[in-house]
């Protein structure tokens, strides 16, 4: 649902109890500023934030890397081959 600011001031529990069923969306002037959401949905998304921010493929080959490094293991490209494109 939708609110204006004094609105969702002034009706703040109602607000808040809605939130069980769906996200309180808050405005100002036509532009969001705000929304209220359960608090598993809230949950959800701090997973989310946690799992997205820790598996990046940045990340990914950082640990690959340090594995490379510890180990003494070494990759080494093949060599490059000329092939021919028939167009």
């Amino acid at each position: 649902m939708k609110w204006k600011i004094a609105e969702a001031k002034k009706y703040f529990s109602e607000v808040v109890r809605n939130a069980r069923d769906e996200p309180q969306m808050i405005y100002n002037r036509e532009k969001i500023v705000g929304v209220i959401i359960n608090p598993s949905d809230y949950e959800k998304f701090q997973e989310f934030r946690e799992k997205a921010s820790r598996d990046s493929l940045a990340s990914a080959f950082s640990v690959l890397r340090d594995i490379c490094e510890e180990e003494n293991y070494r990759i080494e490209p093949s060599e490059r081959k000329n092939r021919t494109v028939d167009w």
